[in-house]
């Protein structure tokens, strides 16, 4: 969702990484030169939102690298059992199961984990839930924000060392509207960037010593999803739904495979605190600046141009 004004600022922070997926991701990019993190075959893999576009294609992308097992966890227990059914179907009886999660609850978060440990423990964690509603925004925030937060918390107490030799790998999903801004959505955008602060902080190397756990960011852009079927119905004022609809629309579309394979590379391929957009299905590399560079990057335009004016 990044607009043109911001992308120009932004150009120096990204690299392409050889990133166009025309019908699906190009298998061999970057693979040869990139150090592969994990092995999925025999991953037991848990996302959160999973009966939306997004999870249901991460799910099925996983499943094609041979996970053991994908648990979609969500609200929607009617809808979540048929997809696992049509799931299995196709990948097999056992590939994929459904669990109730609502990420706004506590309880049913620290549940769900307990319950995982029974499992041998998740092994890789996708925060995907996410609702664009700031009509709701107090709901909004705790689906958005606080889930993930809580999710990234229980993964470090269940997923990360010592309780394992290596610290599992947890996939947060922000969004491309997290490095810009939606004037007309104001609080999903800041649901959006507080996921990056977020992962940027555990992503630290004093995090990472200790839980040993990998944390990898996905920011995609405008991506075909049920979400944005009413945008113009969940803006605080019916002004902003229909100037967000508006600014929607000028925006290029991507399918949620294109989203999916995107995590999956991350997953296998992103370093620690790695951030990806994937946006126009073009997938690259975020580089955030750190304050004290951008310090010293004022500091020396300042002095090269007080040099150039002789003062």
């Amino acid at each position: 969702m990044l607009n043109s004004k911001f992308a120009s600022r932004i150009r120096t922070f990204l690299s392409v990484k050889k990133c166009l997926f025309k019908d699906k991701l190009n298998k061999n990019y970057c693979s040869p030169c990139q150090e592969k993190y994990i092995d999925l075959c025999g991953k037991l893999v848990a996302i959160t939102g999973g009966a939306g576009d997004i999870g249901v294609a991460t799910a099925k992308e996983l499943l094609k690298k041979h996970v053991k097992h994908v648990i979609l966890a969500g609200k929607d227990d009617c809808e979540g059992e048929e997809i696992v059914e049509k799931i299995n179907a196709f990948h097999g009886e056992g590939s994929c199961s459904y669990y109730h999660v609502d990420v706004s609850s506590c309880h049913d978060f620290d549940d769900f984990f307990n319950a995982m440990e029974c499992k041998g423990g998740i092994d890789i964690l996708i925060n995907n839930a996410g609702i664009m509603r700031d009509r709701e925004w107090t709901y909004e925030v705790d689906v958005n924000y606080t889930g993930v937060v809580r999710g990234c918390l229980n993964a470090m107490r269940h997923m990360g060392s010592p309780k394992r030799d290596e610290g599992g790998v947890v996939v947060n999903v922000a969004g491309a509207i997290g490095l810009d801004t939606l004037p007309y959505a104001p609080i999903f955008t800041a649901t959006k960037a507080a996921i990056i602060a977020l992962h940027r902080s555990l992503s630290d190397d004093f995090h990472f010593e200790e839980s040993r756990i990998r944390f990898v960011c996905i920011c995609p852009g405008k991506t075909k999803t049920r979400g944005l079927q009413e945008v113009n119905e969940q803006m605080l004022t019916p002004d902003w739904g229909m100037k967000a609809e508006e600014s929607l629309k000028k925006l290029e579309d991507q399918e949620a495979n294109h989203v999916a394979e995107g995590i999956v590379y991350g997953i296998e391929f992103g370093e620690p605190g790695v951030v990806f957009l994937i946006e126009n299905k073009e997938l690259k590399k975020v580089k955030l600046p750190r304050r004290h560079s951008i310090s010293k990057h004022v500091a020396s335009c300042v002095t090269n141009f007080l040099r150039s004016a002789e003062y």
